[in-house]
């Protein structure tokens, strides 16, 4: 959704935007003092030079690895490199708007009670996107199916309306990202059809959605 939020942006407004998407957990290490470094290193120079050169769309996905709240941590796993690592994502989310004002940053997360107060603060909108209802969980396991079809013609049984519609009702609670997986195990579920997904049906949808990972 914030992808197609930043397509959007690009799309709408007169100038060329720039998209750059950041994986937080590339930022995180072990190692004392080298998330720190990591984090000033992103904020300080690399998205710097890519805002110096005109308008720019940044989207950080599962921010809470970035940006976890300090008041929940623990003393263990190196807090203080942790804290440190908050706090130089916090300075440079501050020296970026400052330095830049063609920058719009979009933060995701399915956790949002374990990120740190002090980036809600900084947020200008912060927007809670529900979990999809029935109608939406059935639009979105259609268009995973039918991409399934389109690449393995055989599998055109999980486009039958009857297996949408019980699917749609077996994965209530389940966002996007698991509906897809969900469609993507049930290709592998039996081995001829992991070796031949044209040969997945209906069946192994149902049959898969009904195993106890898939429950809420």
């Amino acid at each position: 959704m914030a992808r197609g939020l930043a397509d959007k942006i690009a799309r709408t407004l007169p100038d060329e935007w720039l998209f750059v998407e950041v994986d937080p957990h590339g930022l995180v290490s072990a190692a004392l003092g080298r998330s720190q470094r990591s984090v000033e290193n992103l904020f300080g120079t690399v998205l710097d030079e890519y805002a110096a050169s005109g308008p720019m769309v940044v989207l950080i996905d599962e921010v809470e690895t970035l940006v976890t709240d300090r008041s929940g941590l623990s003393l263990e796993a190196n807090p203080i490199d942790v804290h440190r690592a908050v706090d130089a994502a916090l300075v440079g989310l501050d020296r970026l708007a400052r330095r830049h004002q063609s920058v719009l940053v979009l933060a995701t997360s399915n956790f949002p009670e374990i990120i740190d107060p002090a980036l809600a603060s900084r947020a200008d909108r912060v927007i809670e996107v529900p979990l999809p209802s029935e109608a939406a969980r059935r639009e979105i396991l259609e268009a995973t199916a039918r991409a399934v079809a389109t690449a393995f013609p055989g599998a055109t049984s999980l486009l039958h309306p009857a297996v949408l519609d019980q699917a749609a009702r077996l994965t209530e609670g389940m966002d996007g990202r698991r509906l897809r997986k969900a469609v993507a195990a049930a290709c592998g579920r039996r081995g001829e059809c992991a070796a031949d997904p044209s040969l997945v049906t209906g069946d192994d949808l149902l049959a898969e959605l009904h195993e106890p990972r898939w429950a809420q």
